[in-house]
């Protein structure tokens, strides 16, 4: 019995030990947890040296005391005013604190993105004869939780055409879609998108001959909700904390609606704003 709880003991110390180690770069630390939360701080108990230990996502970072500064941003992928943090245990302890608690207050943030763009549209999905090219504004709003739904978030865009050729065409389209970004970095970002509704309104010159084989020309115009389920895709530049630069190549292939036959041209640079 003796020796079944020495060997109870000897498992739990080691288990305990176990948890309280921490490999970077293949050395292996033996860590004191000063705070545990999304962003966690540790100190190194072996040494005389106050080596500390940050984690986030899993990652480990060992802060050396000329570069921490850079290691901390690089750890959580973001630019920080932190010119004046210091190489000391409380300051570290203050910064890690804060850092969860405004992570813990977004959590449950909805946060809004404002974009402006321009651009050239084909409108392969409506009647065009000609393959006429026609020059597009719009705008969107966009919908995302960087915390809990990184690459994810859902927009809605308001297009408009500026009729600049000589097939008399207007569409007026507010669409509901998702975008996924299947690369995400600090500067830069690039993003699938899918087209899953859109409100169309759409007026033009319907020509033809009468039996009387005279030249009618009518001016026509329907409003539809459609499910086209189109993809696009972007390239995004981040050029400050709040400013993204993209270019866009939209509806490139549509699953739901039947479009004219002609190659799909449709392209959009413009500028996003974090609101």
């Amino acid at each position: 019995m003796k020796f079944t709880y020495s060997l109870c003991l000897l498992f739990l110390v080691f288990f305990a030990s176990a948890q309280n180690n921490l490999t970077i770069d293949q050395k292996v630390y033996d860590v004191k947890p000063l705070v545990d939360g999304e962003l966690s701080l540790y100190s190194e108990k072996t040494t005389g040296d106050h080596l500390y230990i940050m984690s986030y996502n899993n990652k480990h970072v060992l802060l050396e005391r000329d570069n921490y500064r850079q290691q901390i941003e690089s750890l959580l992928d973001r630019s920080l005013d932190i010119k004046n943090l210091s190489y000391r245990t409380r300051a570290f302890v203050i910064f890690t604190e804060k850092f969860n608690h405004r992570i813990d207050e977004k959590i449950d943030k909805l946060s809004l993105g404002l974009s402006v763009y321009g651009g050239v549209s084909n409108e392969f999905l409506f009647t065009n004869p000609n393959n006429e090219k026609y020059g597009i504004i719009g705008a969107e709003l966009e919908l995302y939780n960087r915390k809990m739904f990184r690459r994810h978030s859902l927009f809605f865009q308001f297009n408009q055409t500026i009729n600049t050729s000589d097939y008399d065409f207007n569409l007026s389209q507010l669409t509901l879609n998702y975008r996924f970004r299947f690369i995400d970095t600090k500067y830069f970002y690039a993003a699938a998108n899918v087209e899953f509704f859109s409100l169309n309104y759409v007026s033009f010159e319907n020509s033809y001959y009468n039996q009387d084989e005279e030249l009618v020309v009518e001016d026509q115009e329907a409003t539809a909700l459609d499910t086209p389920i189109s993809f696009g895709a972007s390239l995004n530049f981040n050029v400050s904390k709040v400013t993204t630069i993209f270019l866009s190549y939209n509806d490139f292939v549509a699953l739901g609606v039947n479009d004219n036959g002609e190659t799909p041209l449709d392209f959009s640079f413009g500028l996003r704003f974090a609101l």
